[in-house]
């Protein structure tokens, strides 16, 4: 818009030129023009909106008839189709399947007949399969149909779908009640042809009107009517049946040409345009001859104007004068104007002399001033490439002779600290957008030292308003940042001390002391509010007596009265009473501060401890201390009692009040004194760090009891001996075990039998023990079979039947006896008859060992086989001897006949077993008798 504005400005200075003449004409011009065409545009705007709605008026009439007609040919078509899909004849038609084609296709052939835009009438079932068809074309079943009908049943009311394809086609699906089941079970389908109900619709629209159907997507339908051009009036109808679900969204437009719209229109502005264009050209020539009439003389006074030279001297006379009218009295004026202006250049020159040497004078006074400031004055170009001017103080500031003038900026921005670069750009580029910038940073001098400098740099304009350079000065502040950053170190530093005060878990209150004994609080942390269970304004101002303690603890409390009264260091442990009358262990650290004037302390500093946690576990250390049945001792570096809890009374009946203070060695026994001194003596010269042996301790009835003493040094904070703490425990009873036990173990080790120990606790039933006798017979060490299971003496021959029966008496706990083939570490087979038995805890009763004893029966076993072999040979000569023979066993029973004594006797050995000497003789002759007479 601004580029048009300038091409219509200079189109006007061509035209009009730099002639006032024309100018005065143009002016006129337009003052008579521009009202006229307000008016015109306005009276024809009036005229155009009349026009619009006219022609909208115009299709909203048309529109609206064809959208009635339209929608009324739907709706009485839909109304059609419910009524037929309520008929009894089509519901009747799903019950009759061998007799329906006889009524029901005649009564769709009338319906398709009836209504021309119908193309096809179908019934189906629940599955959209068609029952009847009947149809105005051949357009094949498509499955479309067969869902839509299908969705009808499902959802009980009518579908209405648009076909896909170029010709408008809507499939109409209304549900069928199945009388039986009063459920829905068929289906009316119809196909409509859309162009045919609409265009029977249209018929009666007005000639020049076209009228097109579109759907949702915008894509088009049918049309009605002839499209004569691009450029036409239009309205949207929308075409809508809301009760109906599926019912394609389609849309109503109707149009006409634009040209035929707005003829009557173009022809008004045109006859209008002509008209105004022949009044301005009328308008035009009259301005211009009465402009140049009037404005004559003033073309006299523009040659004169010219007369002024561009130096601003005056040359030339005066303008004449002609008349008396405005004209005439501008140029009388103009001639005064003239004659002043010569006059006061005349005297402006002679000023202008005078305000040159004043100038050199304070030129040279500015120097002057400049040579005394200590801070640096600059100017530079906009780049900063460029010194314009430095002042002096650069010589001692930043140290720049011998530099050239115009790099001593440049110059001294290289001395900039690296680590103020960043700082220096945004500086810069503040400076150049807000015209005014301020920065303190530091410079590094040529000798190393560091420099601090605060910048002030402002951006100057010509007087076009254009920047132009900058200037600025720099101020050496190095004192004064050292000065704050010591400043501000000591006020982090009492920032620092203040947090830690008040983040310090331990409660801190500070009061005020005076020579005339105030002691006031004025500070009191969080953590001490929170142990007393009071706020900041009960404490603050108020004497620090107020704070109450238990009256257990008044001992405490003078004592901590007296330690601030002398100002002086101290600490006490006393109860605090909260606020809620409860009450808390704490221990009190008071220490003096001391003041900034004469040196005497200004205040007192508490720290309070919650020590109620250490309290009441010295409680529990002392209960735990009492109840150990282990005497714990103290003793200091003279060997002197200091400590006892009561397991020393109820050991030795000492009463610990009467020990205290009594030498550590005078109760040990005579005979082991010498060794106890021993012990303690390389504690004491540090070749041990503790001590641990066994001494006799005598008992108040003068009996001994072994004691085992346990010792450590205790050391103060520089490592000075300064008594020692340790434990004595009573083994006499122990030991008396232990002696028992070694006896066992002598009697194990000289037993003959090889004894064993396993470990059921452990996984594999390892062996703990074994006794000199099992190493002599199996050849195995103990370090050797420790550890490992007895299996290893069975080698690869476990296939034994004793072995089953041994596993079976351990799975079952019991014990039992076996004889198995065992080898020696040597490999050599030898008998073992090993007994196990079972070690049971006595607190539980489960088996936590087995103890075996091993017996080598090699010997026996050889001798046993070789008098089995001897009965063997015996019985094979009494079995075949011809000799009777009877054999008596201890008791004088028969225990073997031989064959020969049967056929002898004729007895069996079934009747000769078990029967005593004298019975077979008896009967022997009798039974002997008989056989010989066989």
């Amino acid at each position: 818009m601004i580029q048009v504005l300038r091409l219509i400005e200079v189109a006007v200075d061509r035209v009009v030129g730099h002639s006032l003449t024309r100018r005065v004409g143009a002016f006129g011009l337009l003052m008579g023009v521009v009202p006229a065409l307000v008016v015109s545009i306005f009276t024809g705007l009036i005229i155009f909106s009349l026009m619009v709605d006219r022609v909208n008026a115009n299709l909203s009439e048309a529109g609206g008839l064809a959208q009635q007609q339209v929608l009324f040919r739907l709706s009485n078509g839909e109304q059609t189709l419910s009524d037929i899909a309520d008929s009894t004849i089509v519901r009747n038609g799903l019950l009759d399947t061998e007799g329906r084609s006889g009524y029901l296709d005649p009564f769709l052939h009338s319906y398709v007949a009836r209504y021309p835009a119908v193309e096809l009438a179908a019934l189906t079932d629940f599955q959209g399969e068609p029952l009847t068809l009947v149809a105005n074309t051949s357009l094949p079943w498509d499955p479309a149909l067969w869902a839509t009908a299908r969705t009808a049943v499902d959802r009980g009311e009518a579908i209405w779908k648009m076909l896909e394809g170029d010709t408008p086609i809507a499939v109409v699906a209304y549900p069928v009640l199945y009388p039986p089941t009063s459920s829905f079970e068929g289906a009316l389908v119809v196909l409509i042809d859309l162009r045919k109900t609409v265009g029977a619709a249209l018929e009666r629209m007005p000639t020049g009107l076209t009228v097109e159907v579109f759907d949702l997507r915008g894509e088009l339908k049918l049309r009605h009517g002839a499209l004569e051009s691009q450029l036409r009036a239009s309205m949207r109808f929308p075409l809508v049946l809301p009760h109906l679900d599926g019912f394609p969204g389609l849309e109503l437009v109707v149009s006409m040409s634009a040209w035929e719209a707005y003829k009557p229109l173009a022809i008004f502005f045109s006859l209008f345009i002509a008209l105004g264009l022949i009044s301005i050209m009328v308008a035009r020539s009259i301005s211009q001859r009465l402009s140049a009439q009037l404005l004559g003389p003033l073309r006299k006074l523009d040659d004169a104007v010219s007369n002024v030279g561009l130096d601003g001297r005056v040359r030339g006379g005066d303008v004449p004068v002609f008349g008396h009218d405005e004209i005439a009295r501008l140029a009388t004026g103009f001639n005064r104007m003239m004659a002043a202006i010569r006059s006061a250049q005349e005297e402006l020159e002679s000023k202008v002399v005078e305000r040159t040497r004043r100038l050199h004078t304070a030129q040279s006074r500015l120097n002057g001033v400049l040579e005394s400031i200590r801070d640096i004055i600059y100017s530079v170009s906009l780049d900063h490439s460029r010194t314009l001017y430095m002042s002096p103080a650069h010589r001692e500031i930043a140290e720049l002779r011998d530099v050239p003038a115009e790099r001593r900026y440049t110059v001294l921005c290289t001395l900039v600290h690296p680590d103020e670069a960043g700082r220096i750009e945004a500086f810069r580029r503040e400076v150049q957008t807000s015209g005014f910038g301020e920065i303190r940073y530091r410079l590094r001098k040529l000798d190393g030292s560091a420099l601090w400098v605060q910048e002030r740099a402002y951006l100057v304009f010509d007087e076009t308003g254009k920047p132009s350079h900058i200037d600025g000065i720099l101020t050496d502040v190095t004192a004064g940042v050292s000065a704050e950053l010591a400043r501000e170190a000591a006020e982090r530093s009492l920032r620092i001390r203040d947090r830690a005060l008040a983040s310090c878990d331990e409660g801190v209150l500070i009061a005020e002391v005076t020579d005339d004994r105030v002691e006031r609080l004025v500070y009191a942390n969080d953590a001490f509010l929170s142990l007393s269970g009071r706020c900041r304004e009960e404490l603050i101002d108020k004497d620090w007596r107020t704070i109450e303690v238990d009256e257990r603890d008044a001992q405490s409390l003078r004592e901590l009265r007296r330690i601030i009264r002398n100002r002086s260091h101290g600490r006490q442990r006393m109860r605090l009473k909260r606020k809620d009358a409860t009450s808390l262990w704490v221990e009190i650290s008071v220490a003096p501060v001391q003041g900034t004037g004469n040196g005497s302390a200004s205040h007192m500093i508490g720290i309070i401890t919650n020590v109620s946690e250490l309290v009441h576990g010295e409680q529990r250390y002392r209960k735990v201390v009492d109840a150990v049945r282990e005497v714990i001792y103290q003793v200091d570096n003279e060997g002197r009692w200091t400590f006892l809890n009561p397991a020393w009374t109820a050991i030795t009946g000492h009463k610990v009040e009467e020990t205290l203070g009594a030498s550590f060695f005078d109760f040990v026994h005579p005979d082991d004194h010498p060794f106890n001194v021993e012990c303690f003596s390389e504690l004491i010269a540090g070749k041990r760090d503790h001590v641990r042996h066994e001494v006799r301790y005598l008992t108040r009835n003068g009996e001994t009891r072994w004691m085992q003493v346990f010792g450590q040094p205790v050391t103060d904070d520089d490592g000075d001996l300064i008594g020692f703490s340790g434990t004595l425990a009573d083994i006499t009873e122990s030991r008396d075990a232990a002696e028992i036990l070694r006896l066992r173990d002598r009697a194990l080790q000289a037993s003959s039998n090889g004894i064993v120990i396993v470990d059921r606790s452990q996984r594999g039933n390892p062996v703990i023990f074994v006794n000199s006798a099992f190493e002599r017979i199996t050849g195995y060490t103990a370090a050797e079979i420790t550890g490992r299971n007895c299996k290893l003496l069975q080698g690869r021959d476990t296939n034994q039947s004793e072995v089953e029966v041994l596993r079976e008496a351990l799975r079952q706990e019991k014990p039992c006896t076996v004889t198995l083939r065992n080898y020696r570490k040597s490999g050599e087979m030898f008998w073992n008859e090993l007994t196990v038995s079972p070690v049971r805890d006595a607190d539980t009763g489960a088996v936590t060992h087995y103890v075996g004893v091993q017996n080598d029966v090699t010997a026996r076993r050889e001798a046993d086989l070789r008098l089995l072999d001897l009965f063997m040979r015996l019985d094979m000569v009494f079995t075949l001897s011809p000799d009777g023979f009877v054999s008596f066993d201890g008791d004088d029973r028969v225990a073997f006949v031989n064959p020969a004594f049967e056929r002898m006797s004729g007895f069996s050995s079934g009747e000769m077993a078990g029967l005593t000497r004298d019975a077979p003789i008896a009967g022997l002759p009798s039974r002997t008798d008989r056989t010989a007479n066989r």
